[in-house]
């Protein structure tokens, strides 16, 4: 049996802590999880789990072509938006799906702006399908080590604007834990 030189197994542990530190339970989700969570949350009809992903003050404004702005303002105000939203949809037997593209991400350390386009597919029961497009600005901030929606500004936009937009500010980092 060959025995491991003393400083090969330093350089092995230390490799392995910083592994497990940098994907701890705290921030294995990095940022991007809220949006493939709220995704989820939609095709699923979910206003639990799409609440869950907005902090306790976390304010929604909406700025719709031919509706009046709205801003929603706190975690429960929100979920009873979405549960409204979500009970429409079953009620009138429709799937929806939504899809997102973050186009400009700047970070700080706890905090994080990103731009970005959504496409959202509403499909009817006898399977017709309504496209709508949008457009965001987030602000996301990490408190007790959770990601968590701070604002959520959207408004119209044009399934043009939607296709020309590019995914370049998707942080991967979420990607690399186990």
């Amino acid at each position: 049996m060959q025995l491991i030189p003393h400083h090969d197994l330093l350089k092995t542990a230390a490799w392995i802590l910083l592994l497990l530190i940098s994907c701890s339970p705290l921030d294995v989700e990095g940022p991007d999880h809220l949006y493939r969570s709220f995704s989820l949350g939609y095709e699923n009809l979910d206003a639990d789990l799409i609440a869950d992903l907005y902090d306790e003050k976390a304010t929604l404004i909406n700025l719709y072509q031919d509706v009046e702005p709205t801003s929603i303002n706190g975690q429960s105000a929100i979920w009873s938006f979405f549960s409204d939203v979500f009970k429409k949809a079953k009620q009138e037997e429709k799937k929806l799906k939504i899809d997102f593209k973050v186009t400009t991400r700047n970070r700080s350390k706890d905090r994080i702006l990103d731009h970005g386009f959504y496409h959202l597919k509403v499909f009817s029961a006898d399977g017709e399908q309504l496209d709508r497009f949008g457009k965001f600005s987030i602000v996301i901030q990490r408190r007790a080590g959770k990601w968590k929606f701070m604002l959520d500004a959207n408004a119209s936009a044009t399934a043009a604007e939607f296709d020309t937009s590019n995914a370049n500010g998707a942080d991967s980092s979420a990607k690399g834990c186990p």
